[in-house]
Order: structure tokens, then sequence, then C-alpha cells
């Protein structure tokens, strides 16, 4: 009886062998292992100046934008002109963002509102008594328009049409 169960047990465990290995495929390739631990594959490098909280050298996700590097650069100066960059642009690496000024972009503009005396004295035709008139007035009557500054004492429409362009509110 004895040789009968072990040639139940041997055929048993040559069955299960046989099930085991006619479910093996001999031919499978294994699967890719994803370069999880080969993060420079997916990382760029980038760098951004100019007009910047602070500009650098930043590591970023492969397919960032830059919007995404301004955010982590500390965001614009208040001289930025971020409406010349376009901010949904894909970056790549090695790429150097500069961030304009506005006076870098032809844009630069004195506002009446808030100039102090000497970026008034910039504009042809203000003098030191010229500016002071105009930071008296702006005290007492803020300007809504730039055409507000003909109110002004000694501000002729020679003076505002030289100046109406390099001024803003």
């Amino acid at each position: 009886m004895k040789k009968k169960y072990i040639v139940y047990i041997i055929g048993g465990l040559i069955l299960i062998i046989g099930l085991i290995w006619t479910n093996f495929d001999h031919n499978e390739t294994p699967e890719p292992i994803p370069p999880s631990e080969n993060i420079s594959s997916y990382r760029i490098w980038v760098q951004i100046v100019g007009e910047i909280n602070d500009p650098g050298i930043y590591e970023m996700d492969e397919n960032s934008r830059i919007y995404e590097l301004v955010q982590l650069a500390g965001g614009f100066t208040n001289r930025a002109d971020a409406a010349k960059v376009n901010l949904v642009t894909v970056l790549n690496d090695g790429q150097v963002v500069v961030i304009p000024s506005h006076q870098e972009a032809g844009l630069s503009k004195i506002n009446i509102n808030t100039a102090s005396l000497e970026q008034l004295m910039e504009l042809s035709g203000i003098g030191e008594v010229k500016a002071q008139n105009i930071i008296q007035y702006r005290q007492i009557h803020p300007f809504y328009t730039i055409d507000d500054l003909l109110s002004v004492s000694g501000i002729t429409l020679t003076i505002f049409n030289n100046i109406k362009d390099k001024i803003c509110v």
C-alpha cells in the first residue's frame, strides 16, 4: 500500500509540474522598467533672467511651461513687461528665458499720479517748478486721464503734446 501512495504522490507532483510548465510562456519578454531612478531623462535645466524676483538656473519637469518657471522664480518684478512673454510656452532643456522690462520693450511710461519729482523732471519741458506743480495738483485732484495734466499750472498744450506718449495714469 505504501508503494501505491508514493506512486500517487509522484504522479500528482508530475501533473502539477506539467501544468505549471505549460502555462509558463518561455518567449515572453519582460516589461521594461520605467526609469524612475533615472530622473534626468524627465528633468530639464532652464535659466531665467531679467525682471524676475529670483533669477537663476532651475531644474524643471519635462514639458513644464514658462508660467511655472516664473512662479518658481518668485514672480515678476514691478518693472516686468509680462505682456511680452508667452507664459504657456513649453520649456526646453538649456533654454534661457528673458523677462523684459517696460523700458526694454520701449514702453517705459511715467505715471503722473505716482512719479517722483525727479521722474517728472525727465519729461521734456518739465523742470522742477512744473514737476512740483504736478505733485501739488495730484494731492488734491488725482489724474484720471493724461488729459487732466492740462489743468496743472504751467502745462501748455505744446508741452502736453511732447510728453503724452511718455506718460500714463
